[in-house]
């Protein structure tokens, strides 16, 4: 998936399987982002252990949505993409994978009722029962 900051657009990894959203060390580069915060961590994957670099704010859009959220910094290594979009973000941007492993966004839509008013003759009969 695109997934924009600004006018710079990077792939995006759709991966409900991650607690915390994250942006490559290299994608910061390539976008000439310095802005975020350097720290010393580590984090558990299936393959063993990685580190995260920091940790930054940006302005993400997805579609039409634009979010401002908050990114882990990896090293390249751990990241086949630009972004890998986790759980902590995927509610925002209104993301959902179906049965069919098709990626969808949903739209709010604004229902309006609409008031229709039609003159319909009615006959009435008299019913007794006894």
């Amino acid at each position: 998936m695109d997934v924009s900051i600004g006018d710079n657009i990077g792939t995006g990894l759709y991966d409900p399987g991650s607690n915390a959203s994250i942006i490559s060390l290299a994608t910061l580069k390539k976008f000439n982002i310095d802005n975020f915060i350097p720290i010393k961590s580590t984090f558990n994957t299936v393959n063993g252990q990685g580190h995260i670099k920091g940790i930054t704010i940006l302005p993400l859009t997805i579609s039409k949505i634009k979010k401002e959220v908050i990114l882990f910094v990896l090293d390249s290594e751990f990241c086949s993409h630009d972004f890998i979009i986790g759980l902590d973000i995927i509610p925002l941007f209104k993301l959902s994978l179906d049965h069919n492993l098709s990626l969808t966004q949903e739209f709010e839509q604004k229902n309006y009722e609409v008031s229709n008013t039609l003159s319909r003759k009615t006959n009435s009969s008299k019913i007794n029962i006894n």
